[in-house]
């Protein structure tokens, strides 16, 4: 009903009308995570996001970062949790997700070979307050690989080991 309301008013409403239409996306957004279709959820949150004036945009900004991990798409859901005023974000116990998926994102950098990025995002998960003993070894891994990269122009090998790996390694000792 909300995406209806959204469609109708869009296309021949006046300003006001068309932000009720944004604030109708909110409501199917929630709809669509009940039904389990993250995708469309995804889709009416992000209209949301890009209306600063929206009085709903830190909830969407919050629930598109959370839409968007349990999709896998850390680097979009990591920018939606940033864009989010940091008192809401702390009140709302996201900065520890926050830290979290930066670090998940250092991996799968890692795993690209993108050992650069992986090392920035290595050093912003430490800011951001995330503490594992794994950070300083894989910060220094990343800059050794990058060294690597920038002399020998790409011939190193890649990291092959798995973050799902790693965990399972640290786990058994």
């Amino acid at each position: 009903a909300c995406e209806r309301v959204g469609k109708q008013v869009a296309t021949n409403g006046s300003m006001a009308l068309k932000h009720l239409a944004v604030e109708a996306g909110y409501l199917a957004a929630i709809a669509q995570i009940g039904l389990d279709r993250p995708l469309p959820a995804i889709d009416a949150l992000k209209l949301v996001t890009y209306n600063p004036n929206s009085p709903t945009l830190s909830l969407a900004q919050g629930l598109l970062g959370n839409v968007l991990f349990r999709e896998g798409r850390h680097e979009e859901a990591i920018a939606a949790w940033q864009s989010l005023d940091a008192q809401k974000r702390q009140a709302w116990g996201l900065n520890e997700p926050l830290a979290q998926t930066t670090f998940i994102s250092a991996l799968e950098s890692l795993q690209k070979a993108e050992y650069e990025q992986a090392a920035e995002k290595l050093r912003q998960a430490g800011r951001l307050g995330y503490r594992d003993r794994r950070l300083g070894p894989l910060l220094v891994l990343s800059l050794f690989k990058a060294g690597q990269q920038a002399i020998y122009a790409g011939d190193t090998a890649p990291v092959s080991v798995t973050p799902t790996e790693m965990i399972l390694a640290e786990a058994q000792g």
